[in-house]
């Protein structure tokens, strides 16, 4: 037996929602489906799965290619924010519009613009941890470019900033 709708406690929970609260711990929500929909929560109808391939088999070219775009300002490339579901700096907004805009309507069920809050000044663990992400592609570049003092420079800037994280 699955889990039961934490609203009736009778059906089985079928939507099931994380929700992250400021502090950043995450917390788990659980209804059937009549009681998420009297919470406003609405669900996509689902799409055959033979549409769904032949989705994916015509846009694996573009998908390649729009992975490989990047922000010259925070070096991330958009196959990265796909991977960590991350951004790395606001100019990504700007660099990635025509890409995030599907997503941000799929998220905000149609709306093109992101009505959730609006996180404050990142603070010294959020700056840190864009820092070594930077530095980590700048790493993998350096060595890649075969420029071994750079990378030992990058190598030795990583780890100051990762033992200061765990203090």
């Amino acid at each position: 037996m699955g889990i039961l709708c934490q609203c009736c406690n009778q059906a089985n929970a079928t939507v099931h929602l994380t929700d992250i609260q400021p502090s950043g711990e995450p917390v788990e929500r659980h209804f059937c489906e009549s009681c998420a929909a009297s919470e406003g929560i609405t669900m996509k109808p689902h799409e055959p799965v033979n549409l769904m391939l032949e989705k994916f088999v015509k846009m694996a070219p573009a998908v390649r290619e729009a992975a490989q775009l990047t922000c010259p300002n925070c070096g991330i490339s958009f196959g990265e924010f796909r991977a960590q579901g991350l951004l790395g700096c606001p100019q990504d907004y700007t660099e990635f519009r025509e890409l995030l805009t599907p997503l941000i309507e799929r998220a905000q069920d149609g709306g093109e613009r992101h009505l959730g809050k609006r996180p404050g000044q990142p603070n010294e663990h959020g700056k840190r941890r864009v820092r070594i992400r930077s530095l980590e592609r700048q790493l993998e570049e350096a060595v890649s470019a075969e420029a071994f003092e750079d990378a030992a420079r990058l190598r030795d800037e990583l780890e100051t900033l990762r033992s200061e994280g765990k203090q």
